[in-house]
């Protein structure tokens, strides 16, 4: 990875976690902001923020990021979490069609591409997740505690599950895309 990519997304993460933590402050007059309600908004802006990142430079993660790992590559760590059953419930709720671009065409090609939607999935709840984490830091400092919870409930289903589901979709998916290269 350039290290310029590195840069950019360092300083992506850096700009949404003052974005959010401000709107945290601004709002935190507010009769909701003890609730759920204000650790979502949080969790939209920051995840809208670098939708909107991506369209003006590349968001990457360094390269020993993306190296499976032996106890990933089996699978039974993400079904202890209940990533199987956590999948099923983003059908069930209609949120698999918030990522579009993650479908599998039934091509050699489609492959790559599935391949490729995973990781640009993966990028953003992963720099999602380190917004929000700075957030509820930020949050911490300022003794609220209600807010913390629930940034850090929020960051665990919003974040850290949907890059445990693409981690464990990746250990998959991979593997055939290298033996359909050498075929």
């Amino acid at each position: 990875m350039p290290w310029s990519n590195t840069l950019v997304t360092v300083l992506i993460i850096a700009l949404a976690a003052v974005v959010v933590a401000a709107f945290l402050v601004f709002v935190s007059d507010t009769a909701w902001f003890q609730f759920p309600l204000g650790a979502i908004l949080a969790y939209g802006t920051s995840m809208l923020l670098i939708l909107s990142a991506r369209h003006v430079a590349p968001l990457s993660l360094p390269y020993w990021y993306w190296r499976v790992r032996v106890f990933e590559d089996e699978g039974r760590l993400y079904s202890r979490f209940g990533i199987g059953t956590f999948k099923k419930l983003l059908v069930l709720l209609g949120f698999d069609v918030c990522n579009w671009h993650v479908r599998f065409s039934g091509r050699r090609s489609g492959l790559r591409n599935l391949s490729q939607g995973i990781r640009q999935a993966e990028i953003n709840h992963v720099i999602s997740f380190l917004v929000l984490l700075l957030t509820f830091i930020y949050a911490l400092g300022r003794n609220w505690y209600g807010v913390a919870g629930w940034l850090a409930a929020v960051n665990v289903i919003a974040n850290v599950y949907p890059v445990m589901l693409q981690r464990h979709n990746r250990s998959r998916v991979d593997p055939l895309l290298e033996r359909s290269r050498a075929a």
